[in-house]
């Protein structure tokens, strides 16, 4: 990681970091590039069915993996190089973008097919997810990462009205194909900018089974009140349907630098910020944590 210079009141002063330079100008244009796939994969399922059922399915498909998996997707976070397996996960997501893109322009495309490609685009995101969110840390540090986070939450809201936007304009002129095409290109930026990235991720070597380690998270959360009551928060956004892929991108980051015992690593703590969409939630967050975060304090013997 880069070596910090005089720390500036601004929230510029990340961008003194080389690698999180490189990580911004890729990922702004690859979460572009991802809302325009968005975009156009929902056209163009509903032209190839007509079914709101059936589009439905397909958001389905791809957010099943991230709902089960992402939390055991932290495991191999812990144990692998972050950046090379951003880099293969990256790859793999672009292969994805291309194949459907291939799909779309030669007019074979079927509905099974687009179900099958999200599919295993939430695979890789369950995996990629966790480790990207954790990778932050290494790149800026603790000293930065308050900044980081803001400006991360800045680039998805840009990427957010840019790319379904442009995308809504593409899809009109020359098609969806172009779309899948154009995310696939987006994707070569953030594999250019891992590529010319110099991060040393710490590895985890750990002999517990990913089970043993899901267990040592949800133990975390259960003793940082704090971190619960966000969690709280985060769910209940997540329930309502509001902006919690951007909330979700400003926590894991910080969460993933808290402090913690020497067992609990950071994909470890990042991965807890899947507890939200688990049915378990109510065994980590309790009614006096919601009274706490809405800001009514109870005395310690209060149910």
């Amino acid at each position: 990681m880069d070596s910090p210079t005089q720390a500036r009141p601004s929230l510029l002063t990340v961008f003194r970091h080389r690698n999180y330079r490189l990580f911004f100008a890729g990922q702004l244009l690859s979460l572009m590039g991802t809302w325009m796939q968005t975009i156009a994969q929902a056209w163009l399922v509903y032209r190839l069915t007509g079914s709101p059922l059936a589009l439905g399915f397909v958001t389905f498909a791809a957010q099943a993996p991230v709902f089960f998996f992402t939390a055991f997707g932290g495991t191999i976070a812990d144990r692998v190089d972050k950046r090379r397996a951003i880099l293969a996960a990256q790859s793999l997501l672009c292969m994805l973008a291309v194949a459907l893109s291939v799909l779309t322009f030669t007019e074979h495309v079927t509905f099974a097919m687009v179900a099958g490609l999200a599919f295993f685009f939430g695979l890789v995101n369950a995996v990629e997810i966790p480790t990207r969110q954790s990778f932050i840390v290494d790149m800026v540090g603790k000293d930065d990462l308050q900044s980081a986070i803001a400006l991360n939450s800045m680039m998805f809201n840009t990427a957010r009205i840019v790319g379904p936007a442009a995308a809504g304009v593409i899809v009109a002129w020359v098609g969806e194909a172009w779309c899948f095409a154009l995310n696939a290109v987006s994707y070569l930026a953030v594999i250019a900018s891992l590529a010319l990235m110099n991060v040393i991720s710490p590895v985890r070597v750990s002999r517990a089974r990913a089970l043993q380690e899901l267990r040592e998270g949800f133990a975390y959360v259960s003793r940082h009140r704090e971190i619960r009551a966000a969690l709280l928060a985060l769910a209940a956004s997540s329930f309502a349907g509001g902006g919690s892929s951007c909330e979700t991108r400003s926590f894991a980051p910080f969460l993933a630098a808290a402090p913690a015992a020497p067992s609990a690593s950071p994909a470890t703590r990042t991965r807890m910020v899947a507890i939200p969409s688990l049915p378990l939630i109510p065994t980590v967050v309790s009614l006096r944590d919601a009274r706490w975060l809405c800001g009514i304090h109870t005395s310690r013997g209060a149910a």
